[in-house]
């Protein structure tokens, strides 16, 4: 422990969100979400949360537009970046290729007229590769909100390109698995402090939409997309696993994984085989059926041993 590090907390709720604060400040309703999808009731976090600062010395909070923010006074709001931030011109130049890909903004906004931006996948595998090398990309409340803008776009793109009853998609899988790993990537760095602090703000906004898509995406995007899920909001990630589930699109393999990630981990395995009979009595695909009894079995194997 460093010398100006506090003594961790007696109480295992509290110690948790200790653990949470050592990556800078957090809203309490933040808190409360991260921590609840552990063995805490979200009841007995929300409520030791609201005491915090009343129990334990180290705590602190902050206010800021209506929010209560809750911090430890030998980190403080801001931790230092494990790796240096982004180049903003950098990130612009991103940002704008990505817009104009999109079709959020056109040619003409470039700043010079003969300059050709690369391919979507590219410019996301580059912006992948920012999100690796560097510890906060979006520096400003300006690409925050472009950002989030072409997320908007990038949903809409993925439903109609593999909804069944739509066009083909628009771009190569990639292109999608490169953005959907960036948007996960990005979060665990907001979890460690070290992205902007209204990225998970922004994020939770939209996270309905992209559980819904795990109905309609093949494999190779469904597993970024469950990645995002199961970080953020474990309920949101369980209703996307039923959609996967009941769409008969994914390997029984990758459907076990994925149940593992929802229930098991969290040792709620006898809740998933509660569901996944629920779930059985109402769909009459006997391919889905016989994976739902498939998955249980493995469920229970692994409960067994």
């Amino acid at each position: 422990m460093k010398s100006n590090e506090p003594d961790e907390p007696t109480n295992l709720t509290d110690r948790q969100i200790f653990y949470v604060l050592s990556h800078g400040q957090k809203r309490q309703a933040e808190i409360v979400r991260l921590l609840s999808t552990t063995r805490f009731s979200e009841k007995n976090i929300r409520k030791r949360s609201r005491k915090l600062t009343e129990n334990n010395h180290w705590a602190a909070e902050a206010k800021k537009d209506g929010d209560t923010f809750y911090y430890r006074k030998n980190i403080g709001r801001q931790p230092t970046l494990e790796k240096p931030a982004a180049d903003y011109s950098d990130i612009e130049d991103l940002l704008l290729d990505i817009e104009i890909k999109l079709g959020i903004k056109s040619r003409e906004d470039l700043p010079t007229s003969n300059r050709k931006s690369p391919s979507l996948h590219r410019i996301f595998n580059n912006f992948l590769r920012e999100v690796d090398e560097n510890g906060q990309i979006l520096n400003t409340d300006g690409h925050l909100r472009r950002y989030f803008n072409c997320v908007d776009k990038m949903l809409i793109q993925t439903e109609k390109g593999f909804s069944p009853e739509g066009p083909p998609p628009n771009y190569p899988i990639k292109t999608y698995g490169y953005f959907y790993t960036a948007l996960a990537e990005q979060h665990e760095s907001w979890k460690r402090g070290q992205a902007h602090e209204e990225f998970d703000k922004y994020l939770q906004k939209r996270l309905s939409e992209i559980s819904e898509l795990l109905g309609c995406v093949p494999t190779e995007i469904a597993s970024q997309i469950m990645q995002i899920l199961a970080l953020i909001d474990i309920k949101k990630a369980r209703e996307g696993f039923k959609k996967m589930v009941c769409s008969n699109e994914h390997r029984l393999k990758i459907l076990i994984e994925h149940a593992e990630i929802c229930y098991v981990y969290s040792n709620e395995s006898n809740k998933l085989v509660e569901e996944m009979n629920i779930w059985k009595g109402n769909v009459d695909n006997i391919e889905v059926i016989n994976k739902i009894e498939e998955i249980k079995k493995s469920v229970r194997d692994k409960v067994d041993d």
